[in-house]
Parts: C-alpha cells; structure tokens; sequence
C-alpha cells in the first residue's frame, strides 16, 4: 500500500478483501487502540488476559466482521474498533469474575470463552484444553483431527504463531521476544495465519470460510 492512499481508499480496498489495506487501517489505529485497551481493562483481568490479547482478539474480529463497516469519517474506524475492543473487555471481565465467584479461577486468556469469540477461536481453545489434559476436554475427536490437519497445512511460520499465541497461551509481548519480532508484527501475522486456518477449517468440514 504506497503512501498515495488517503484513509478513504485503505477502508474501500480494505472492505473489497485488500488484506495490506485492511492493515494499513490498522497501523493507522494501533496505538490508539492500545492505549484505550490499557486504560479500559481492569487490573484483576489483565492478569489473565493482557492488552496484547484484547488487541488481537479485536484485529481478529475486526477482519470477520470489516466488510459491515459503515465509514462516517476519518475517526470513526478508531471508534469501531475501540468499540469491538470494549466488548471483549465486558466479556472477559464477565467470565473471570463469574470463575472466582464458583470457585473455577485461574484460567487463561487461552481458555477462556467469551460470547464474543469465534468458532475457530474457541476450537483452538478446546484444543488446547486437549493438549493438556485430554481427559477434562470437550472438543470431539472429528473436530480435532479436522483442526488438526488443517494446522498441518499452514507454513511453518504461521503454524508456530498460532501455537504460541492459541495453544500456549503466551502473551503477545513474549511471543514477539521469542520471534524476534515487533508486537505489532506479531498482530499482523497472526492475523495472516488465522486468516488462513479458517479457509482450511472451512474447506475440511465442507463449511467455507464464512461459517468460522
């Protein structure tokens, strides 16, 4: 994307598919977005979910969902995203207080399973879940081997990102040391993979991408 486009035409492009575009928007509200991120969530729950979490969680959703976005102005991609970015925040404070209240605290961001989250979202949790102790897992041997395969035909790079991000549950800070890339690096191609693995998730359960 050349420095020619104004904010109008990444948004046109971005909401045609561009995925540089849609990119770009997101660079343009980066910081923005974290700082609302850091002043919104609540001290209790950042210590399950982290900022660098509720942002990729937002630029996810932001993906699946770009093509209803209605531009007013310049701002209002900002708003909209610091509007997904709020919803997820409610949810994680909803499940995480709701654990303390019955006795169930002390899980991830990784397993959490907020209304707000995709289906391929929460199928690579219940793989996690798996993964650790297989016995308290609730995700079916089809739906496993499905994800499963589907991970096996991603490139290396987004394979590993994924694991770290959705398997390990690493925060987003520590999966950029480890790859020796920026955090919002770290955004960006783990939005790519996501990206990917639906379309394979899809075409394995002979759903397509927009059923994820």
């Amino acid at each position: 994307m050349g420095p020619g486009y104004d904010l109008d035409e990444q948004i046109r492009r971005a909401k045609a598919g561009d995925v540089p575009a849609f990119e770009a928007v997101l660079r343009r509200h980066a910081h923005g977005l974290e700082a609302y991120v850091r002043r919104h969530l609540p001290s209790d729950v950042a210590r399950v979910a982290d900022v660098g979490d509720v942002v990729q969680d937002t630029y996810f959703e932001a993906w699946r969902r770009f093509g209803q976005f209605d531009a007013a102005d310049g701002s209002s991609a900002g708003r909209w995203l610091a509007t997904i970015a709020r919803h997820r925040i409610v949810d994680l404070v909803r499940h995480h207080r709701a654990a303390k209240r019955g006795g169930g605290g002390g899980e991830t961001a990784a397993g959490a399973a907020g209304r707000g989250e995709s289906e391929l979202t929460r199928m690579l949790q219940d793989l996690a879940v798996y993964e650790r102790t297989p016995s308290q897992s609730a995700i079916s041997h089809e739906r496993r081997a499905a994800l499963q395969r589907a991970m096996d035909d991603l490139r290396p790079a987004y394979q590993l990102v994924i694991r770290m991000r959705y398997l390990e549950g690493l925060p987003v800070r520590e999966a950029a040391e480890r790859l020796g890339r920026s955090e919002h690096a770290v955004h960006m191609l783990c939005n790519r993979a996501m990206r990917e693995l639906a379309v394979h998730v899809g075409a394995l359960c002979g759903e397509g991408d927009a059923s994820i």
